[in-house]
């Protein structure tokens, strides 16, 4: 993440890494990617198409185009890195540490 802000009832902070990948699906968090020059922004996917986050501005599909769906967040604590959940109600329980190399 280049700055930081909130998103679908979640908190980014500058610095963040986005793991993405699988398949995405409505009501998905993804990154959009522009088709020609631009820069990559959050987004979701709605059944009547994508939408920028965190203002629910539609996207063209001719312009936009997912790159992946946000699988995790990756936020450097100072003590290897921590892997945060992709849910706003934390229903996963606490966050689990890995090494960032």
């Amino acid at each position: 993440m280049v700055h930081s802000g909130s998103a679908g009832g979640l908190e980014f902070i500058s610095g963040d890494l986005l793991l993405l990948g699988g398949e995405h699906g409505d009501g998905d968090l993804v990154i959009l990617s522009p088709r020609g020059h631009g820069r990559p922004m959050l987004g979701r996917v709605t059944p009547r198409g994508l939408l920028a986050e965190p203002g629910g501005i539609p996207c063209d599909p001719r312009r936009w185009q997912v790159a992946g769906r946000i699988m995790a967040r990756v936020r450097d604590d100072n003590r290897g890195g921590q892997v945060l959940p992709m849910v706003s109600n934390n229903s996963l329980g606490p966050p689990r540490h890995v090494e960032l190399r």
